[in-house]
């Protein structure tokens, strides 16, 4: 009979295992992978264009991407280009200076990936991010860092993996008090079979 209890509690512990393992999987979503300009990149010449990529494929209906400049004139100078996890608009104009892309598209799961960041293009003396000492910066900066992945202070794969956690906790202790009581009740004797 304990060899029948452990070996139970051995196969449930091997699923729980594999659930744990899984769950991050599972709960994850699409996130911006890549951009060009990158992330507080200086170039010398204005880029022609924006590409964002993406850890997967994005609807093409819900892309909207915007290339700001200090006084807020939108760059995007023609229609998105969308070839799955790849979405590219042309710019023009764009002079010496940051410049912020603004991004908001849909991956196929339906989970939204918005977020924004900063690049500068020459002369940058007497500029500053669009992003720094703002309250709109701030909240754009964060909407980023948790489109590229970053831990947030609600991070969604939190409460998913701390009550897998907890359950085959939980589970592992019951079945250490199961194992308990059977070999306890082995130890005295009431377990041994009839007639003996």
């Amino acid at each position: 009979m304990l060899t029948r209890v452990l070996s139970g509690a051995a196969a449930l512990l091997l699923a729980l295992a594999g659930l744990l393992v899984a769950a991050p999987t599972a709960s994850a979503h699409e996130e911006l992978a890549a951009s060009y300009p990158e992330t507080g990149a200086v170039m010398d010449f204005a880029p022609g264009q924006v590409t964002l990529v993406f850890t997967g494929e994005v609807l093409e209906q819900d892309v909207e991407i915007e290339v700001l400049s200090g006084e807020g004139r939108d760059g995007v100078d023609g229609a998105v280009l969308h070839e799955g996890t790849r979405v590219t608009v042309p710019v023009a104009g764009l002079d010496d200076g940051y410049h912020q892309v603004r991004f908001s598209v849909v991956a196929v799961d339906g989970h939204e990936i918005s977020g924004a960041y900063d690049f500068g293009v020459g002369e940058l003396e007497g500029s500053r991010p669009l992003g720094a000492g703002t309250q709109e910066g701030l909240e754009a900066e964060a909407a980023s860092s948790t489109s590229r992945g970053e831990a947030s202070a609600t991070g969604s794969a939190g409460p998913g993996l701390g009550l897998m956690t907890g359950v085959a906790a939980a589970l592992g202790l019951l079945l250490l008090g199961a194992v308990a009581v059977v070999a306890r009740r082995r130890a005295t004797g009431l377990d041994a079979p009839s007639g003996e």
